[in-house]
Formats: C-alpha cells, structure tokens, sequence
C-alpha cells in the first residue's frame, strides 16, 4: 500500500474520531441539560444510558476494525 493512502486513512480516521467526539461534546452540554426538563429525570436517565452505550458501541466497534487484520476460516487451524 502506498504512503498516499496509509496518510490518507489516517486522515480519515482521526476525522471521524473528532467528529464523535465533537457530538458527544454538544451530547454532554447541550441533551444532559435539557432531558430532564423535558422528559423528566427517570427517563432523562434511560436515554442518557442508551446515548452513551451507542457512543461506546460505536468507538468500540471502530477501532477493532482498523486494528484487527482480516482472516478467513482457514486460518482456525
């Protein structure tokens, strides 16, 4: 693989990164605040719960994908 493109996933990645966080930074400020009021405390917690789970999920999920090299069935001996 080319230098090109190693730069160039890692440009993306990083990308995508800031951008997670940068949602979970306007989550944390902005829908903490304003769940309770509207939903009322108990549910506001459920879906605080449920925002972080998927946020986790998907960082989680992510990072094994870059990390973890392709196999096949094969490779189970």
């Amino acid at each position: 693989m080319s230098l090109g493109m190693r730069c160039l996933g890692l440009a993306m990645c990083c990308g995508l990164y800031f951008l997670i966080g940068l949602h979970f930074y306007a989550y944390i400020t902005v829908l903490v605040k304003m769940l309770p009021a509207r939903v009322g405390p108990e549910f506001a917690l459920v879906w605080m719960a449920i925002g972080l789970i998927l946020v986790y999920n998907i960082v989680y999920n992510h990072f094994f994908a870059m990390v973890v090299k392709p196999g096949s069935p094969y490779d189970m001996k």
